[in-house]
């Protein structure tokens, strides 16, 4: 059994997160009560504090009505797209989503959009801003279809193998689609398309986006790390795969249990290794599974210190 073989069977249902639907309601209630309360307040000054602190309320309220709508409506989310901005709430990224349930299939699809505000809005940056949300669209398409082809092909092979159509609907179908920003300024935006599925076994796809909205185009490892990016990058991989193959269960090819290998583990990383950017502004970058270890260890992420 090679490899990418072993350890195929393996995988971790990802959950989606329940709707804000509760705590919208529970918030409209909170200063609905506070309101009346505080209007019996005969004290002029109280009465102006009060009336400022609902309105804060009352806008804490519109966001996250404004971003459940952004989740769970795409005909929300493109009419949202008409409006001014609200206090930069869609400066950078909005949501167009859509679901779909057919008898024990479900896609949940999340898209994210690469916005900008108007007073900043160039031609070369509507153009960069139109491409990015463009390529992001076809891969979301092809990613969605190419599902949907694989799910169509395994059905035909349960029943040609004996399967029943009653013992099919039995089976979860989950196709997904979501994102994740991973990191996030004025002037940078850093997040990971994410495609899953789940029945027979689980398979990922993940798509990094780096983008620099003032020179409209997107950031690069060279950027981050300077022209020596690839030792860089190269000598600090190599040092935490040799620590973290000192804990059980971490199986890196070349490594450890795993030394005889060698010639499949990693060797280096290129311009075109995908990578994120964290929190701190450093580049995380990352190895899809199954690339340099077993499948069971997921994809492999190495946080690279500036």
């Amino acid at each position: 059994m090679s490899k990418v073989e072993e350890g195929k069977d393996r995988y971790d249902k990802i959950e989606i997160p329940e709707e804000l639907k509760g705590r919208v309601k529970q918030a409209i209630v909170s200063v609905n009560k506070e309101k009346i309360v505080k209007e019996t307040n005969n004290n002029q000054k109280k009465k102006i504090h009060d009336f400022r602190g609902n309105l804060m309320r009352i806008a804490a309220v519109i966001v996250i009505i404004t971003t459940v709508g952004l989740n769970t409506s795409q005909a929300f989310a493109q009419g949202m797209k008409d409006i001014p901005v609200i206090g930069g709430l869609f400066e950078i990224l909005t949501i167009r989503s859509y679901e779909s349930h057919e008898d024990n299939e479900n896609i949940s699809v999340k898209v994210p959009s690469a916005q900008i505000e108007d007073e900043y809005e160039t031609q070369e940056t509507k153009v960069f801003v139109e491409d990015v949300n463009d390529r992001i669209q076809k891969i979301v398409d092809n990613y969605v279809a190419d599902a949907q082809k694989r799910t169509d092909e395994y059905k035909q092979a349960f029943l040609e193998t004996g399967g029943t159509e009653e013992e099919w609907t039995e089976r979860d179908i989950d196709i997904n689609v979501d994102y994740e920003i991973k990191y996030q300024d004025d002037k940078r935006v850093s997040f990971v398309l994410t495609g899953y599925e789940s029945w027979v076994n689980f398979s990922q796809t993940q798509v990094y986006f780096n983008l620099d909205l003032n020179t409209n185009r997107e950031i690069t490892l060279q950027d981050l790390l300077g022209k020596e990016y690839i030792k860089i990058a190269n000598e600090q991989i190599i040092a935490q795969i040799e620590e973290q193959s000192k804990n059980e269960g971490f199986i890196y090819w070349g490594y450890g249990e795993a030394v005889e290998m060698a010639d499949e583990g990693f060797k280096t990383i290129d311009p075109q290794t995908p990578f994120y950017m964290n929190k701190a502004g450093n580049p995380v970058i990352c190895f899809e599974k199954y690339s340099i270890g077993p499948g069971y260890m997921g994809v492999q992420e190495f946080e690279i210190q500036k």
